[in-house]
C-alpha cells in the first residue's frame, strides 16, 4: 500500500515538473525568436521551415546549380558588364632606385552587377557577405591584373583575405589584399633633388571592352590610409585615370593611378652635401698654411681629394648604372675640381717659392767664402742674404695664396647659387606622363592621363576595326556557355590537333616584350617579362559546326586546362613562373574556324653568354631559345608570325641600349633516341652605354694619374710629401679597381678596364720609381751634416785647418749642386714625358677600343 501511494506521488511530482519546464522554454524561444529572424543568412518567414537549415547556406547552393562562372554577367545581352573599382592603399613600402620599383599593400574592390545571383529571387532580402574559397571560386569574377607589376602576392595569413558581398538586387562586391611591387620608370637627372611619377596600371587580361569594361567608382575611387609614410619621399599628389589598349588579342580598357613622389632633402643634406661641403672647405686651409709646410699641405689636398672619391662611390650604390649626369655628379664633380685646384695651386706656389739662385750661389766658390768668412764675424748677416735672395720669389707665392684664400670661396659660392636655384626652381619634366601604347579612342573623351576620365557611351563611334568577340545568344540559355561543353565532348587533350592525320601541327609564335629587366654581369643573366602568344588551328574545335560564327574570348582555367597545348619550354631559362594575380594571366582565343589563340604572361631570368674583352665598351648578344619539351618535328613544328617581336614602347634598360634590330629564326636541334624538335631563337643585341663609366671610372682614375704628377713640381728634398702622395694614389687606383671587379664573374682574360687600371697603375707607379732616383741623385756621397760643423772649424784657431776645412766644403757644394742638378732636370723631363706618354695611350686605346666596337 505505501509503495502505491510512493509510486503515485512521484508520478504527480514529475508531471509538475515537466509542466514547469516545457513553460519556461517556450517563453525563452518566444524572447530569442525575433533575434533569430534578424540573421542574414536565414530565409524570411514566408519560406517554408522546412526547405532551409539553421546551419546551412543552402539557398546558395539552389542559386548556383545552374550558374556558369565561365559566362560574364551580361553574356548574351549584346552589351559589356560594368565593373567599378576602387583602391584603398594600405601601405607605400620603400622605393627603390637602383631597381627602379616600389611596392604596394593594397585592398583591390570591384563591383559589378550579376542577375543570376540576385537574392530577392529566392526570398532574401538582406545582404550576404562570405568568405569562404568554395563560393568565391565558383562565381564569375573580373581577371583584373597589374600590367607593370614584377612580384604580387595573396595575403593568405589566418585564412586567404578575400570576401564576397551578394545584395538581393544582384550586386557583387568582392574585396581581396594584396602586396605588389611595381615597375616605376625612374629619371635620376635631377637625383637628389628629383620628383618621380610611378603608376599603378591594371585592367582585364582576356575580357575585351566587348565582356567587360572597367571604370573607377564615382566616389572615393582611390582611398590611402592616413598614416602612410616613405621612408625617402613624399606623397605630394595622386591621380586617377582609364584609357582603352588595342593590341592584337583585342581592345581593353584599364585604370591608372599616378603618383607624385617628391624625394626628402634632408637625408642628402646631411650625409652627402654637407659632408662633401666641409671637405672643400678643409681645403682651404692649405692656403693658410705656411708656403714651406709641403708634407702638410700635400696630405691635406691628396687626402681630401680621395674622401670626395669615397663619398661618391657611396652614392653610387643607390643608383642603378644610368650614363647621363645627375645633380648629385654635378656637385662631386664641381667639389673634386675645387679641391684639386687647390692641390694644383699649392703646387704652383711651392714651385715659385723656391729660388733658383741658390743652386747658382752654391757653384761660386769665392761667394762661398766671402759667406763663410760673414758669417765668422756675423752669422746673421748670411741669413739676412739668403733671405734677400728669395724675397721676390717668395712675395709672389704668398701673394698667390692671398688671392686663392678670397677666389676659391667666391667661385664655390657663385657654383652654389647658380646650382640651386637650378635644381630648386626648375621644374623636372616626366617622360612617360601619358602611357606610349595607350591609343587614343573615341571610348576616352579626355586624355589618357586626365584626372578621373570617365568612358563615352556612343557606341557608333567605337572601333569599328576591332575584331567583334561578342556571342549571340544561345538557344540554351543567355547566361550558360554550354555549347562549350558540347565542343568539348569526347575531346582527347592528350592528341595533337594533326594526330592520325601524317603531318605536323604548325604552332606559330608571337612574343610581346613588356620589360627587359636588369642585365646582371657577374651572374651572366637577364630577366624579361613577356607575353607569350601561341596560335595554330585545331579541327576539333570548330565553333562553325555548333552554329557558332564569333570568336570565343575565355580566361576560365576548365576550359584552358581541357584542351591540347603546346609544351613549349625556354631552354636557357633559370628562373621562371606565372602570373597569378588577381587570377592567372592566361586567355584563350576560338574563332569559328578552329583556330586557336593562346595567350600566357611570364617572367623569365635567362642564361646570356657574356664576353668581356672591351668591357665596359662592350656589346653583348643576348639569346631566348624557345621549343617544345616533348612533341618533336614529326608532331610540332614552330614558326614565327608576321611580328615575330613586338616591344613596349617604354621599355628601357639602365645601363644598354637595345639595339633596332633582332635577330629571329627557327632551328633544328637533335636529340638522341628522342628525335629532331623544332625550336625558335631570338637574340637581342645590347650595347653597354658608356656614360656611367667615364664619370665613375675613367675620370676619377684620370684624375688621380694627374695628382700623382704633382710629384714632379715638388722639392726634390720634401720625400715625406712625394713619398705620400705616390703611395696614396696608388693604393686608390687598387681601391676603384676593386670596385670594378665586383661588378663581373672572376674571368681569366684581360678585358678593357684592365688595361686602362693598369696603364694608370703603370704612371703611378713610375712616379714612384722616379722620385727615388731623383732623391738617390740629389744625395752627395758624403753626409753634409759631417761637412758643415762650424763648431769645429772655429774651435781650431790655425788657418791651414780652416782653409782645409773650407776646401772639403767646396769640392762637397760643387758635388751636391752637380747631383742636385741632375735630379731637378729628371723631373723637369718627366713633366713633360709622363704626360705625353698617357696622352699617347689615350689615344691609342680609345681608337683600339672604339673602332673594334664599330666593327663589331
Amino acid at each position: 500500500m505505501n509503495r502505491m501511494i510512493f509510486k503515485m506521488n512521484f508520478l504527480f511530482y514529475s508531471v509538475i515538473i515537466v509542466i514547469f519546464i516545457s513553460e519556461g522554454v517556450l517563453s525563452t524561444f518566444s524572447e530569442l525568436s525575433p533575434a533569430i529572424k534578424k540573421i542574414d543568412f536565414l530565409p524570411s518567414s514566408s519560406e517554408p521551415a522546412s526547405q532551409y537549415s539553421t546551419h546551412r547556406l543552402a539557398f546558395l547552393d539552389e542559386i548556383l546549380e545552374k550558374y556558369d562562372k565561365r559566362a560574364w554577367p551580361t553574356y548574351g545581352k549584346g552589351m559589356p558588364t560594368d565593373v567599378k573599382v576602387n583602391i584603398y592603399i594600405n601601405d607605400i613600402g620603400s622605393v627603390n632606385a637602383a631597381n627602379m620599383d616600389y611596392s604596394l599593400d593594397i585592398y583591390l574592390r570591384q563591383l559589378w552587377k550579376d542577375q543570376r545571383l540576385k537574392l530577392s529571387t529566392f526570398g532574401i532580402n538582406q545582404s550576404v557577405t562570405l568568405n569562404g574559397d568554395d563560393l568565391i571560386n565558383r562565381i564569375w569574377k573580373p581577371d583584373l591584373f597589374f600590367r607593370n607589376v614584377k612580384e604580387a602576392r595573396f595575403h593568405r595569413v589566418t585564412v586567404p583575405n578575400m570576401l564576397i558581398k551578394i545584395s538581393p538586387d544582384g550586386s557583387i562586391l568582392f574585396s581581396m589584399r594584396l602586396t605588389l611591387k611595381l615597375s616605376c620608370h625612374m629619371s635620376f637627372r635631377h637625383y637628389p633633388l628629383d620628383t618621380q611619377r610611378c603608376h599603378v596600371i591594371v585592367g582585364p587580361y582576356a575580357q575585351t571592352t566587348d565582356q567587360v569594361r572597367v571604370s573607377w567608382q564615382e566616389k572615393n575611387a582611390l582611398l590611402i590610409e592616413e598614416m602612410v609614410e616613405l621612408n625617402e619621399f613624399d606623397l605630394v599628389e595622386h591621380s586617377c585615370g582609364q584609357f582603352l589598349r588595342v593590341i592584337d588579342t583585342g581592345a581593353f580598357s584599364f585604370l591608372n593611378v599616378s603618383f607624385i613622389l617628391e624625394r626628402q632633402n634632408g637625408y642628402h643634406l646631411i650625409q652627402t652635401y654637407l659632408p662633401t661641403f666641409l671637405i672643400v672647405m678643409i681645403s682651404w686651409v692649405s692656403f693658410w698654411l705656411n708656403v714651406d709646410a709641403v708634407p702638410a699641405r700635400v696630405t691635406l689636398g691628396v687626402t681630401t681629394l680621395l674622401t670626395l672619391t669615397t663619398v661618391a662611390a657611396g652614392v653610387r650604390t643607390q643608383l642603378p648604372p644610368v650614363s647621363y649626369i645627375k645633380a648629385i655628379d654635378i656637385w662631386i664633380g664641381s667639389c673634386s675640381v675645387m679641391v684639386f685646384g687647390a692641390l694644383l695651386e699649392f703646387t704652383l706656389v711651392n714651385y715659385l717659392s723656391r729660388s733658383e739662385k741658390t743652386t747658382e750661389s752654391l757653384k761660386k766658390p769665392v761667394s762661398i767664402f766671402k759667406r763663410q768668412k760673414t758669417s765668422l764675424v756675423n752669422p746673421k748677416l748670411s741669413q739676412e742674404e739668403e733671405t734677400r735672395e728669395n724675397t721676390s720669389t717668395m712675395k709672389e707665392a704668398i701673394m698667390v695664396d692671398r688671392v686663392c684664400r678670397i677666389l676659391f670661396p667666391s667661385a664655390f659660392f657663385v657654383f652654389n647659387l647658380v646650382y640651386w636655384f637650378y635644381y630648386l626652381y626648375t621644374p623636372e619634366l616626366f617622360t612617360d606622363a601619358v602611357p606610349k601604347d595607350c591609343e587614343s579612342s573615341a571610348l576616352t573623351t579626355r586624355p589618357c592621363q586626365a584626372p578621373c576620365t570617365r568612358y563615352g557611351t556612343d557606341k557608333n563611334t567605337q572601333n569599328k576595326n576591332l575584331r567583334s568577340i561578342h556571342i549571340d545568344p544561345h538557344p540554351e540559355g543567355t547566361h550558360r556557355l554550354s555549347f562549350i561543353d558540347k565542343v568539348l565532348l569526347g575531346y582527347d587533350k592528350r592528341a595533337w590537333p594533326t594526330y592520325g592525320i601524317g603531318k605536323s601541327t604548325i604552332i606559330k609564335v608571337n612574343i610581346y616584350i613588356n620589360s627587359l629587366g636588369s642585365v646582371n654581369a657577374a651572374d651572366m643573366d637577364y630577366g624579361l617579362d613577356i607575353y607569350l602568344r601561341q596560335s595554330w588551328q585545331d579541327h576539333r574545335l570548330h565553333l562553325a559546326e555548333y552554329g557558332l560564327n564569333k570568336t570565343v574570348t575565355l580566361n576560365a582555367q576548365d576550359i584552358i586546362n581541357r584542351i591540347w597545348k603546346p609544351d613549349l619550354f625556354f631552354r636557357n631559362v633559370k628562373e621562371a613562373y606565372f602570373h597569378l594575380v588577381t587570377v592567372p594571366n592566361m586567355l584563350i582565343k576560338i574563332s569559328p574556324e578552329g583556330d586557336i589563340l593562346y595567350s600566357v604572361r611570364l617572367t623569365l631570368r635567362l642564361a646570356c653568354e657574356m664576353v668581356f674583352h672591351h668591357y665596359p665598351l662592350d656589346t653583348q648578344h643576348c639569346h631566348v631559345l624557345v621549343g617544345p619539351y616533348a612533341l618533336n618535328e614529326e608532331r610540332v613544328i614552330l614558326k614565327w608570325t608576321n611580328r615575330p617581336i613586338q616591344l613596349n614602347p617604354k621599355l628601357r634598360v639602365p645601363e644598354y641600349d637595345i639595339m633596332n634590330t633582332f635577330q629571329t629564326g627557327s632551328s633544328h636541334e637533335h636529340y638522341g633516341g628522342v628525335g629532331n624538335f623544332s625550336f625558335l631563337k631570338i637574340t637581342f643585341t645590347l650595347k653597354r652605354q658608356n656614360g656611367y663609366h667615364l664619370i665613375q671610372t675613367y675620370l676619377p682614375t684620370f684624375m688621380i694619374v694627374m695628382i700623382s704628377w704633382v710629384s714632379f713640381w715638388l722639392n726634390v728634398d720634401a720625400a715625406p710629401a712625394r713619398v705620400t702622395l705616390g703611395v696614396t694614389t696608388l693604393l686608390t687606383l687598387s681601391t676603384v679597381a676593386a670596385g670594378v671587379r665586383t661588378n663581373l664573374p672572376p674571368v681569366s682574360y684581360v678585358k678593357a678596364i684592365d688595361v686602362w687600371i693598369g696603364a694608370c697603375s703603370v704612371m703611378v707607379f713610375g712616379v714612384l720609381l722616379e722620385f727615388t732616383l731623383v732623391n738617390f741623385l740629389s744625395r752627395s756621397k758624403s753626409r753634409p751634416e759631417d761637412i758643415f760643423k762650424p763648431i769645429k772649424v772655429f774651435q781650431s784657431r790655425r788657418p791651414k785647418i780652416i782653409q782645409d776645412s773650407l776646401n772639403v766644403q767646396m769640392r762637397t757644394t760643387k758635388e751636391m749642386a752637380i747631383n742636385l742638378k741632375k735630379a731637378r732636370h729628371v723631373d723637369r723631363v718627366c713633366r713633360v714625358l709622363f704626360p705625353f706618354v698617357f696622352l699617347v695611350f689615350n689615344i691609342i686605346y680609345w681608337l683600339y677600343y672604339l673602332l673594334l666596337e664599330i666593327k663589331s
